[in-house]
């Protein structure tokens, strides 16, 4: 979000501090007597008021409300006892008018907006209450099914392990599933409901007993296979990746992207994009197949596996058409090191169907990398590239690429010509050896002359890294720094990703990353030459705290040594003393 740089310059739109504080003030005192007037309506319901009396005040109150996000104006009135009430009190109307349709979606909305506070929830998450929503959940209520999808979702995001076992109980997630798979007309092609079915779906299969069930469900992962599809099938279209826009221009931009590619529209089917809500379920269907990877790793696999070959084939050509597309086609891409983008990894776009992609191949490298082209290295570069710089200001971030780096480290080892390409992209001309290391052309005499312990040196020297503005970072340095990490995760994952670069042979990733950033890899490996390295080195914590123990003894005994000491001077001193007395005598009796 960008202020406008002139506004602070117009004097026609000054306002004094006390003019901000009394509108602003006005305003709120405006809002909270509605609010007030609306929720104590709600506190008042009770079972003696008829369910049409009811039904008017929870209309009432989710037609003013319903884009009602934040509860920091209303704390004083939303209170801990006070939603805890109302939620009891909307149970048992639940209860006792479980036929009535049209009562239940006004109570779920109702819930589901004041759940947003996150205020009281603990009535929520009562037996009674989800038996009352998996009830409503085999209603064939379409506005039902929705408002208690989005109450489920919304209890998910907060407590998924009370919920889960509430669904495993009621077995909740089974009347969802059965909802994604109708083939009733009402349930076919509802966006809101897929969405909001497979976002509670997200955090169920963390359980182990949903996500055994649910993997084992293949008409399931034919539904979801189906829908990615589907909602990816513009994916060649530069105009589907854009955003709406949100300003005066709007129309004119939704226009824009109704015409049809070859700008002429006669006899051309005009296409409509609805990129928001089409991303926002492709990303849902690889958040959950990403969740399945904790139940079977090569999900991917072996649930391709039970289709037919052609199938299979589709699915994992759109999955490579979609990490081929140009990173650029995102509006706001940018590679340079210092632009703050980490938002398109979570904003619903390109980016993060890209990235959320390279997540679930995470066992599943060798299905995607084989079937990219040479064409595709560009754009997983580029994607590499900027998420790696947007991950790396913060320790808590640094760790987001491990997956990225294990997908591209399967590339590398399945796909020889886009292993080239990528190493082309990040070493540059050193990434052909023979350019690098023969300059200059000699006789095979003088390569024999050669001093080996000159070429030892060469190789051990610490490699050159790229020339950057200050403050600026480029892949090639970011990359060979990540390899030293005090972050094992991020270590790790990039020296796999590097060693497989360099085709897993050490002499070249020595020749490319240098020893110092190249051997842990060997170690952690145990390759011959390096295993057992890190059991024989020195430990310096060891070394440490001997010497703290030494220095305790040093002075616990410090006194005593002082004494031995003074002792050991005296017997000196005696003994010198009468060595000079014989020797005295000697040269007495001699005279």
């Amino acid at each position: 979000l960008q202020t406008n740089p002139f506004q602070h310059h117009m004097a026609s739109d000054k306002k004094t501090p006390q003019s901000q504080s009394s509108s602003s003030s006005s305003s709120s005192n405006d809002v909270m007597p509605a609010f007030l007037q609306s929720y104590e309506g709600l506190l008042k319901l009770t079972d003696q008021i008829p369910a049409s009396k009811q039904q008017e005040v929870l209309n009432a109150f989710t037609n003013t409300y319903t884009n009602l996000f934040s509860f920091k104006e209303y704390e004083q009135m939303v209170t801990k006892d006070n939603n805890e009430k109302l939620f009891h009190q909307f149970t048992k109307t639940l209860a006792k008018y479980s036929q009535n349709y049209d009562l239940q979606t006004s109570i779920f909305q109702s819930i589901r907006i004041l759940s947003r506070s996150k205020i009281g929830i603990n009535e929520l998450m009562t037996d009674e209450f989800h038996k009352m929503l998996g009830n409503a959940l085999k209603s064939q209520r379409r506005k039902l099914i929705v408002q208690c999808l989005a109450v489920l979702a919304n209890l998910c995001f907060m407590n998924k392990e009370q919920v889960s076992a509430h669904a495993v109980k009621h077995k909740t997630y089974r009347s969802i599933i059965e909802i994604l798979l109708s083939e009733e007309e009402k349930f076919k092609n509802q966006d809101r409901i897929s969405f909001l079915g497979l976002n509670c779906l997200f955090y169920l299969v963390l359980d182990k007993t949903i996500g055994s069930e649910l993997y084992k469900n293949n008409a399931f992962f034919r539904w979801m296979f189906d829908l990615f599809l589907l909602k990816t099938q513009h994916f060649n279209d530069k105009r589907f990746w854009r955003r709406p826009s949100k300003n005066k221009n709007k129309n004119k931009e939704n226009e824009e992207q109704k015409q049809p590619a070859n700008g002429n529209n006669d006899n051309v089917a005009v296409v409509e994009y609805h990129m928001e809500d089409d991303c926002r379920i492709v990303v849902e269907i690889l958040r959950i197949l990403f969740n399945f990877t904790l139940v079977e790793t090569n999900v991917l696999k072996f649930k391709l596996d039970t289709f037919e070959p052609q199938y299979q084939r589709e699915v994992v050509q759109r999955a490579v058409q979609l990490l081929s597309v140009p990173c650029e086609w995102e509006p706001e891409f940018s590679l340079h090191c210092n632009a703050k983008l980490l938002h398109l990894a979570d904003v619903v776009g390109l980016i993060s169907i890209k990235l959320k992609l390279c997540n679930v191949a995470l066992y599943d490298g060798d299905i995607l990398g084989m079937n990219l082209t040479e064409e595709s290295a560009d754009a997983v570069c580029k994607l590499m590239e900027f998420f790696c710089m947007q991950t790396r200001h913060s320790y808590e971030t640094q760790p987001q690429i491990a997956a990225m780096m294990m997908f591209l480290k399967a590339v590398c080892r399945y796909n020889g010509k886009v292993r080239q390409e990528i190493k082309r992209y990040l070493f540059k001309a050193d990434a052909d050896p023979i350019a690098s290391d023969n300059e200059s052309d000699g006789d095979e005499e003088d390569e024999e002359d050669t001093n080996p312990q000159e070429s030892r040196d060469k190789m051990m020297r610490p490699k050159h890294l790229d020339a950057v503005a200050d403050g600026e970072e480029s892949i090639k340095n970011l990359l060979l720094k990540h390899c030293t990490s005090v972050n094992y995760s991020v270590k790790r994952t990039v020296a796999e990703f590097l060693f497989a670069l360099c085709g897993d042979d050490q002499q070249e990733m020595i020749r490319l990353c240098g020893l110092g950033n190249a051997i842990g890899i060997f170690v952690d490996k145990g390759i011959p030459g390096f295993a057992g390295a890190a059991d024989n080195a020195t430990n310096l914590d060891d070394l440490a705290k001997l010497k703290q123990m030494q220095q305790k003894k040093q002075k616990k005994n410090g006194a005593s040594t002082d004494k031995d000491r003074a002792k050991d001077d005296d017997k000196d001193k005696g003994k010198g003393n009468g060595q000079s007395d014989k020797g005295n005598n000697g040269d007495k009796a001699q005279k």
